[in-house]
């Protein structure tokens, strides 16, 4: 982890300040108050630290999850564009086709009702013709 040298030169100065004799021995009770005070602090900054740390790695952990996330997004994005691409090409395929059909159902009508007319009138030929007495006298039902 990162910082870990600040830790070993804060630690060499704690240490250095720590061994220099006292020059003033009316001084000693304030200066371990003070030194007691310092160090508490540097616990106090170091717990900070390590919580800092660990709140960076688990925000790090976080984010890669995230990345991760977004691009299966992305790719998902992508997918979805291309098969809505897909589905607009098939629906104008099946517009068509159903025109097509329509169409066709209009023009088997046409010849059926063609048929019709043309049997009806065959069938009206053969009843004025002499002789005619083969046929039944009314004509064709619809077919």
């Amino acid at each position: 982890l990162f910082g870990l040298e600040e830790d070993r030169y804060e630690n060499e100065e704690y240490n250095d300040a720590a061994s220099v004799p006292n020059e003033n021995p009316g001084m000693d009770a304030g200066s371990f108050a003070a030194m007691e005070q310092l160090s508490q602090g540097l616990k106090e900054a170091k717990i900070d630290l390590e919580s800092f740390r660990k709140r960076l790695a688990s925000s790090e952990e976080s984010r890669e999850k995230l990345n991760v996330e977004v691009m299966d997004l992305r790719h998902s994005n992508e997918q979805l564009s291309l098969l809505e691409a897909e589905v607009t090409e098939l629906s104008q395929l099946v517009a068509e086709k159903d025109q097509e059909v329509l169409c066709l159902r209009e023009d088997m009508m046409d010849i059926k009702h063609m048929y019709q007319e043309q049997l009806n009138s065959l069938m009206g030929e053969q009843q004025c013709a002499p002789g005619s007495s083969d046929f039944n006298d009314a004509p064709i039902a619809h077919i």
